[in-house]
Formats: structure tokens, sequence, C-alpha cells
């Protein structure tokens, strides 16, 4: 892998409603869990289906999970649309456009300031942002690897192997694969799915997350706080941080961080 000074992750889906969110929330709350939330923030940069200020948000969503603020210092957005369509009709319905370069501007604002910035994309690769741009498009610009969530059941190998390909033709670095909605009793086609996913992506699958209920966004802090402490020690459990580690991290960090999270393989 090439040195780079940002220190990133976007975070993509086969699919919409893989998983994306509880799986960038996941990913926060296991390391503010380790005592290192100051260097963590999460960024979406467009979202749709709520109203702003609404509570039911992904980026409202991401504070919850990874139990940090909402704003520039934690989990946010920078734009929020209220139809549950692809942005660029989201926008369309709205009666205004989204501006692409403010965008990419402040997502290079982001990645410049030195904090490990985890980056949720809007459904899968090929949602449009814009008439002629692409979700997969911004992670280009930006120049962040992905980190690809998919489900863990029945047809996930076509969806996810046909991602990477994309991904890859368009010159982006894949660096994993994470398995989300695990349910009891399904784990040899599990199995299955992880070792054809790897046969033919030829990108590891660094996680298999199990399916776990979200409390309402009304639900009270300490019920939150239930499901966040559980989450995130699933999340250090069950994610290759080694591999994760390479990109979230500075070298000296990355022992430290594996040793607490403990997580090695799916």
């Amino acid at each position: 892998m090439t040195d780079r000074k940002a220190r990133a992750l976007f975070i993509t889906g086969t699919d919409t409603d893989v998983g994306k969110t509880a799986v960038t929330g996941g990913l926060a709350a296991a390391l503010r869990l380790q005592g290192l939330s100051a260097p963590v923030r999460c960024w979406k940069p467009v979202q749709t289906g709520h109203p702003p200020g609404s509570p039911q948000t992904d980026s409202a969503r991401l504070a919850r999970i990874a139990g940090m603020p909402e704003g520039r210092n934690g989990a946010f957005a920078t734009v929020t649309l209220p139809d549950p369509v692809a942005p660029w009709m989201a926008a369309e319905r709205a009666k205004t456009a989204i501006d692409w370069d403010a965008l990419v501007a402040e997502g290079r604002r982001l990645l410049a300031e030195g904090t490990t910035i985890l980056i949720e994309g809007a459904g899968g690769l090929a949602v449009p942002v814009t008439a002629d741009r692409l979700i997969v498009h911004l992670a280009q610009a930006l120049g962040v690897p992905l980190l690809i969530v998919a489900r863990a059941r029945l047809g996930t190998v076509n969806h996810t192997v046909l991602s990477v390909h994309y991904a890859r033709s368009l010159g982006l670095e894949v660096a994993g694969i994470v398995l989300n909605g695990a349910k009891p009793g399904e784990e040899r086609e599990r199995a299955e799915n992880v070792r054809m996913i790897e046969t033919f992506a030829g990108i590891p699958v660094v996680g298999v997350l199990d399916w776990m209920p979200e409390p309402d966004a009304a639900a009270q802090e300490a019920e939150w706080e239930r499901f966040r402490e559980t989450w995130a020690r699933h999340a250090a459990e069950r994610l290759d941080w080694r591999r994760l580690g390479e990109y979230l991290f500075d070298d000296d960090k990355q022992e430290m961080i594996i040793d607490r999270c403990g997580g090695i393989a799916p």
C-alpha cells in the first residue's frame, strides 16, 4: 500500500440498506471504546430520505451509534434532502442542485485536517449524485480507499464481485469487504460466501457482523448507551484491525489498536 497523509476510508455498499451507517458507526464506536475518540470523525457527504434536523437522518444515526456529537467535530452531513431517492433526483424534487465542486472541496479540507475520517456514501457506487457524477466519482476525486459493505445472505457474491470490479475499473483501491446482518443458523452459507467473494473478487473479507436491532431514535440515552457498547465490542471483536489499521492509523498506533480491539479475522 502506498503512503498517504490522509487516514480515511470511504464506506460504500453493494446496495442501499445494507448497513453502511451501522458499520460506519460501529467502526467509530469501537475506536472510541478504546479511548481513541479525539481523532475520529464521520462524514456523510450527501444524505436523502429525511429533512435537515431530523433525528432519522444518517448523520444523526451515526452520531448516536458512535457516541459522538453531531457537527464537524463528530458526525455530520454536507447535503441533506428530504425525499428517499437518489441524490440527483432528490435535489431536482427539492428544486435545488448539488454543488459537486463544493462537495469535493469539503472532502479535501477534511482529509487535510489530519484526523481519521470515515466517509459514508449514499447507496452503492453507481448512485447518481448529479446529472454527470456518481458516488464512485466522489471517492475517486478524494483518492480514498473503499470499504464495501455487503449483505450476509444469498446473492451477495454477485453484488459484491460486481462492485469490486467496477471500483477497480476506475482505479480505486478496495481495502476490504464487510458482510453485515449475519443471522444464527447461516454459518455454513456465510463461510461459503466469504470463500467465494475472496476467490473471485481478490479482496479480503475483513469482518462478518451480526444483525443487531437498533433502538428507536426517541429511545432513552441509557438504551442507546447499552446498544452502543454492545455494537462497539462486537465490531472490535469481528473486524480485522490489522488490515483496517493500515488505512486508518499511523504506524505507531496500529499495534496498540490491534491489541486493544483484538479483532483479527471474520
